[in-house]
């Protein structure tokens, strides 16, 4: 498929637009001017599929298909679990920040924001998280547009019930906590679709 790097400096290689479902381990020496094969063939098992090759011990005089050529899954979930809490942190610091622009500034006012996006920001991440492991990026994308909507609905009323009960002023209007949630939604949304177009695998 005319798709190769040179591994030499980095010992990575990285087929970022379209892998192909089933492979194997091909590997070019050029001081011996030889290929070495993977027997086995094997299969991509997530969107984002990190495999580990030892290639060490490689008899290059003799053989071109080694069976000794150790291939395991090598997913990365460290980074997972760590660009998880990063999406968590930044969207709520995003929604608390407009939260001070609404005037919701009540010490329990912002514990309760923070709270509510602890909860419904880890369901839809792990979700998301969950999607974009077994499925494609439109995928990902179709059901972060309609997560995120019923995640507005969620935090739209439950800020309504408890921001205006510890309000640090009489009264909220209304129109404001929705607005707010709305707000709060839509900012984080979009930095988020820019975040993962910029950065693919933040997610």
């Amino acid at each position: 498929m005319q798709y190769f790097s040179d591994c030499t400096e980095t010992s990575q290689f990285t087929w970022g637009y379209y892998p192909p479902p089933k492979f194997k381990i091909l590997l070019y020496f050029p001081e011996y001017d030889k290929f070495v094969i993977s027997e086995e063939v094997y299969e991509r098992y997530a969107f984002d599929s990190y495999y580990n090759v030892d290639a060490e011990g490689l008899e290059m005089q003799s053989v071109k298909i080694i069976e000794n050529i150790k291939v395991v899954r090598d997913y990365d979930y460290t980074w997972e679990l760590l660009s998880l809490f990063a999406r968590i942190i930044a969207t709520i610091t995003i929604e608390v920040a407009i939260a001070l622009l609404f005037g919701f500034r009540a010490k329990k006012q912002l514990l309760i924001i923070g709270a509510i996006n602890v909860i419904t920001q880890s369901m839809l991440n792990i979700l998301l998280n969950v999607i974009n492991y077994n499925q494609v990026s439109m995928m990902f994308v179709f059901n972060y547009v309609w997560m995120e909507a019923l995640v507005f609905i969620i935090e739209a009323r439950s800020y309504s019930i408890f921001l205006n009960k510890y309000s640090s002023t009489e009264s909220t209007n209304r129109w404001l906590i929705p607005l707010y949630a709305l707000t709060a939604n839509a900012v984080s949304f979009g930095i988020g679709l820019y975040i993962a177009y910029m950065i693919p695998g933040i997610f």
